[in-house]
């Protein structure tokens, strides 16, 4: 779909066979006074927070409704190999397309990955805003100066911190209001804007919800050698709306090795490590075989993992299963840890995943290229990360009570409809994909190149 510039009253009543009806969009309020109404007492008091050029103007550009209207592409829609997809794929300032889906799947969406612009200073970009209200409306709504207003203006056009903390404040804000309870947010960033944007999310999301950061290794050496550091990654911020409803997994557990040669009722087990680095004295007792009469203690320095009534209980129960015939260097019993007593099925996520070689940008680009020809866009990140990074925070089907949403906007993902399909439909029973572009980072030639933005537009994951 495509945002056109038409009234945003069309929107009212209009439907199409891949989105829910858009609605009545909601306009954010102003009291009497015509000073904006915030309804958060948080951000009406001066504290510990992070201010810049802008700010204020980017809250209201938070609050204020979508001036467009979304034209479907009947022509891709139509194919027979697109009429039951539940995908959208839009082209347009993102920001626009945040609004539309706001009405619609408000805190609705499981995951958003978003790969802003960096900020690098060639990266191409420039805060570039309408301002549609005039000077003394903006001096009502936000209680600006006249000096304010002007440094408001001053940074339309620019590429400066506070342009880009106006650009990506309301993205985000508007993007909290997309997430469950259970959602979370990546972030792809370089150390450019990656101070000012874990700040940022840490005033939106709360300092407490940020879970961590994943770092990527972009290349293997770099062509700025002025400093004299050799700078090969970039991070992923993750922020989650709650923490506490929130679990981000890596790789599943190999429980190959888990056996049950003795036939136990309580299933499959691995002889288990059953000492402690730190106890009482009161750990310190003596195990005796009944067997052979050999006594174990547990090793200098170290305690039992249990206490004596514990061992006992244990013994009863055959958690502990004592040798008959013990070999050098072996204790005279055997403490089993079931497959059953595994908390989780899955390791940690790694933060040092995204190092390996096969996350590079060259990587990207090879996939990119194979696809798209004519280099249209321009960093490209490789599937196999995305996929890692959804695969982080998918529940598996079992646990999942209701359909996954989620939402990538970003320039390009190196091909990215077969593989992240497979893993949507492998990791949920229901799922469903927004794309959003963003159309400052295609390249100022590509911006006019239609055939290429059909073909991309090709790419809206289909079942």
């Amino acid at each position: 779909m495509e945002a056109d510039n038409k009234p945003a009253d069309r929107l009212a009543g209009e439907e199409t066979a891949r989105s829910k009806p858009v609605g009545v969009l909601e306009r954010r309020r102003f009291n009497a006074d015509f000073k904006l109404d915030w309804h958060d007492e948080q951000e009406a008091h001066d504290g510990y927070q992070l201010k810049w050029v802008g700010k204020s103007y980017a809250r209201l550009e938070t609050g204020t409704a979508p001036d467009t209207v979304l034209i479907p592409n009947a022509q891709h829609n139509s194919a027979p190999e697109n009429s039951a997809a539940e995908n959208l794929f839009f082209t347009g300032d993102n920001l626009q397309m945040l609004k539309h889906l706001r009405s619609a799947y408000k805190g609705a969406v499981k995951m958003i990955y978003i790969d802003p612009p960096y900020n690098t200073g060639s990266d191409g970009f420039v805060y570039k805003d309408r301002f549609e209200f005039s000077d003394e409306q903006l001096k009502t709504m936000l209680g600006l100066s006249d000096e304010e207003v002007k440094r408001l203006h001053i940074i339309n056009g620019r590429s400066s911190h506070s342009a880009w903390l106006s650009f990506m404040y309301p993205r985000l804000k508007i993007a909290k209001e997309l997430l469950r309870d259970d959602g979370a947010i990546f972030i792809s960033i370089d150390d450019n804007e990656q101070a000012n944007l874990k700040l940022l999310c840490d005033e939106i999301f709360g300092e407490g919800n940020y879970i961590g950061d994943v770092i990527r290794k972009t290349k293997s050496a770099t062509n700025d050698a002025g400093t004299g550091l050799n700078y090969q990654h970039e991070f992923v911020l993750i922020h989650a709306i709650n923490c506490a409803q929130i679990s981000i997994v890596g790789d599943k557990k190999d429980v190959s090795h888990y056996k049950n040669p003795d036939n136990d009722p309580a299933g499959a087990w691995v002889s288990d490590n059953p000492s402690a680095r730190s106890g009482s004295e009161n750990s310190r007792f003596e195990i005796t075989n009944p067997y052979t009469g050999a006594v174990d203690l547990p090793p200098q320095g170290r305690y039992w993992a249990f206490a004596q009534a514990t061992f006992e209980n244990w013994v009863k129960s055959g958690k502990v299963k004592f040798r008959e015939k013990i070999l050098e260097g072996q204790r005279g019993f055997i403490v089993k840890k079931y497959l059953a007593e595994l908390k989780s099925n899955y390791k940690l996520l790694d933060s040092l995943f995204g190092v390996d070689n096969r996350y590079m940008n060259q990587v990207a680009t090879k996939e990119l290229n194979a696809l798209l020809t004519d280099g249209s866009f321009i960093y490209p990140k490789p599937v196999a990360f995305i996929k890692n990074l959804i695969a982080s925070i998918t529940p598996p089907p079992q646990k999942m009570g209701r359909r996954l949403l989620f939402l990538i906007f970003l320039p390009a993902v190196a091909r990215p409809r077969r593989q992240l399909w497979s893993l949507m439909r492998k990791t949920a029973a229901t799922a469903a994909i927004f794309y959003a572009s963003l159309m400052s980072r295609l390249k100022p030639a590509a911006k006019q190149n239609a055939p290429a933005i059909r073909r991309l537009i090709k790419l809206r994951l289909s079942a």
